[in-house]
């Protein structure tokens, strides 16, 4: 695919030791230096960006990214949802370049501005997640469009919520951003991701990652 339409146009996603869907990496060694081989081999394409599943603090992880040597999007894993401190943490601690965020996403289509009002988020309903209908496509709530978000307002919009459920952000336990406050999102380095359909023998998962960067 690098050869065909560019290193720059082509990123791969890792998932050491996942196991899912019958694909069991339980040899911690032999895992270590298959993912090893393979970082190794396509290091050398220039590939847009290497994406992991998994502690990105962890040892493994951290070879993969110095052998790689390009972007690195990381994501923990499936438990628990992904939030903006966890997001913060990874790329202001040097862990990742960029975060992937999926389901916090999916349940909630305008996330990044939520983040940057400390809004109450939507809690993904995990029974759309697999084929089905409009239910987990299309029916999430947005934030009223261009209404300031003032404390009334925070606390109407919890109170209209989806079914599905809710929980408000924990303030206290957000890292402080020097003068992010209502900043644009460029300016906290963040962005919408690309929307991903995965199909597994099951059904498609609709996954929309948000990421973040850091803003140097």
């Amino acid at each position: 695919m690098a050869e065909a339409i560019g290193g720059e146009r082509v990123g791969i996603r890792v998932s050491p030791a996942a196991n899912l869907h019958g694909a069991i990496e339980d040899e911690p060694a032999e895992t270590a230096a298959t993912y090893r081989a393979l970082i190794d081999g396509i290091a050398p394409l220039g590939l847009a960006y290497l994406h992991t599943i998994g502690d990105s603090a962890g040892p493994l992880l951290r070879d993969l990214r110095a052998r790689f040597g390009g972007p690195l999007v990381v994501n923990d894993g499936w438990i628990p949802v992904t939030s903006e401190s966890t997001a913060r943490r990874r790329v202001e601690g040097g862990q990742a370049d960029l975060v992937a965020v999926g389901r916090a996403f999916i349940a909630n289509p305008d996330l990044i501005r939520r983040w940057q009002h400390h809004a109450a988020l939507t809690e993904p309903d995990s029974a759309t997640f697999y084929g089905g209908d409009e239910r987990g496509y299309t029916d999430y709530p947005s934030l009223p469009e261009m209404q300031p978000l003032t404390p009334q307002t925070a606390s109407d919009i919890r109170g209209g919520m989806s079914t599905r459920g809710k929980h408000d952000r924990d303030r206290e336990s957000r890292p402080a951003v020097p003068g992010a406050g209502d900043a644009p999102a460029d300016a906290l380095g963040l962005a919408a991701g690309d929307r991903a359909d995965r199909h597994y023998a099951h059904g498609a998962v609709r996954a929309v990652d948000v990421v973040m960067a850091h803003p140097g």
